[in-house]
């Protein structure tokens, strides 16, 4: 700081009584809600709860494909060869897709509720919808090989005769 800026500093000191203030409030937001919208808000109850839902949802979901993986890599190549693997992780993957209206229920809540930071979990809800679409991705394979067992869909003799 120059000598200018230092003097300043003090005469404006001495005209307010001795006490320093600065040229901004500094106080909290004006209301909870628009301690949502900055960076250094604390984190709350309700939306590290949120966090850990949508962390094991995102877990389930490729443990799950992981596991139907493992079966089809073990198991016989055919329709009927649903083993142990195959089922919990069906199990595992299903239940982690069918949150997804959850968590729009969940976001939809946060809106109203000051109480939950509305960002993060809506980040967090996208971030659990791209691990599941990138884990369908990657073992879709293992997903879709039961598909079209059957008579419904089409076989490996579908010229030979049905």
């Amino acid at each position: 700081m120059s000598d200018n800026e230092q003097g300043l500093e003090e005469k404006l000191a001495n005209a307010q009584g001795g006490q320093k203030k600065t040229a901004f409030r500094q106080s909290k937001s004006p209301s909870p809600r628009w301690q949502q919208l900055e960076d250094n808000a604390p984190q709350k109850q309700g939306s590290l709860q949120h966090y850990k839902f949508c962390a094991i949802l995102m877990i389930m979901a490729f443990l799950g494909a992981l596991s139907m993986q493992m079966g089809l890599w073990i198991g016989p190549d055919d329709c009927d060869n649903d083993n142990f693997f195959e089922i919990i992780g069906g199990l595992a993957l299903w239940i982690s897709g069918l949150a997804i209206p959850y968590n729009g229920l969940i976001f939809l809540s946060s809106l109203f509720d000051s109480k939950i930071h509305s960002g993060r979990v809506f980040l967090w809800s996208i971030a659990h919808v791209a691990v599941l679409f990138l884990t369908l991705m990657f073992f879709s394979e293992a997903i879709m090989q039961d598909l079209f067992c059957g008579s419904d869909g089409p076989h490996y003799d579908i010229g030979a005769g049905f």
